[in-house]
Formats: structure tokens, C-alpha cells, sequence
């Protein structure tokens, strides 16, 4: 079973660009996975919900509400930050899931695949 890592941004995609991460995710893993978060994705998300306006509060909010929904995952960390906790503990064996270009550019380095969104409509694996 694969380990999909989901950063925080990917929680907001539902809300904020109609995308079906679920079904979008079946279609480009072609394999058996399970979805995971860090724990400091839970405070992010938390924290938008607080202090965020309008569409990103609401994104939040149904973000937070697809963990329980989707029965994710959350992985626990003594990191504080999303990327930082990320980096410390996926393997190759693991997908990540994210927008944040730096994310992504580390994570292709070590060898780890990774999952974008592009032109705002479906998901695409990006091999490492």
C-alpha cells in the first residue's frame, strides 16, 4: 500500500478549484494508497479557519472536514512546520501531494514522486 502525503493546499483544492481530489487521485495512482497528513496540517488548517476570510475560510473548513470524511491519516511530528515535517519523514516509496514549488523541487531530488494540480482542473503524478 502507498503512502500519499497530502501538504495543505491540496485540502483547500476542493473548495477553492471544484477539483475531486479523491477520484482525481484513483485515476493517476495506479495502485493501491492510503492518504496521509502531518500534524501540523492540522493546525494550519485551523488557523486559516480563525483568521482567514471569505474563500480561504471556507476552503479550510472544508478541508478539515475531508479528514474525518476520507478517514485520513495524521501522521505525528514534533515539527511545527507542514514542508519541514514533510521532508523529515517521507521515504521514495511515498507520493506527496502539493502546489509549493520548493516542496516539490526537494522532493524530486530525493527521488520521491509527487502530485500537482494543473491548469486548475485535475492532478497530474509527476515521476521522480
Amino acid at each position: 500500500m502507498i503512502r500519499v502525503i497530502l501538504d495543505t493546499n491540496f485540502l483547500l483544492m476542493p473548495a477553492q478549484f471544484k477539483i475531486d481530489i479523491f477520484r482525481e487521485l484513483t485515476r493517476v495512482i495506479f495502485k493501491d494508497f492510503e492518504l496521509h497528513i502531518v500534524e501540523p496540517t492540522l493546525r494550519e488548517l485551523d488557523s486559516l479557519m480563525k483568521k482567514g476570510k471569505g474563500k480561504n475560510k471556507r476552503a479550510a473548513k472544508m478541508g478539515n472536514q475531508l479528514i474525518d470524511f476520507a478517514s485520513i491519516n495524521v501522521i505525528k511530528t514534533k515539527e511545527k512546520h507542514v514542508d519541514k515535517a514533510i521532508m523529515n519523514i517521507v521515504s521514495k516509496k511515498d507520493i506527496v501531494c502539493t502546489q509549493d514549488k520548493q516542496l516539490k523541487d526537494f522532493l524530486i531530488k530525493k527521488g520521491v514522486n509527487v502530485v500537482i494540480m494543473k491548469k486548475k482542473s485535475h492532478l497530474q503524478l509527476i515521476e521522480a
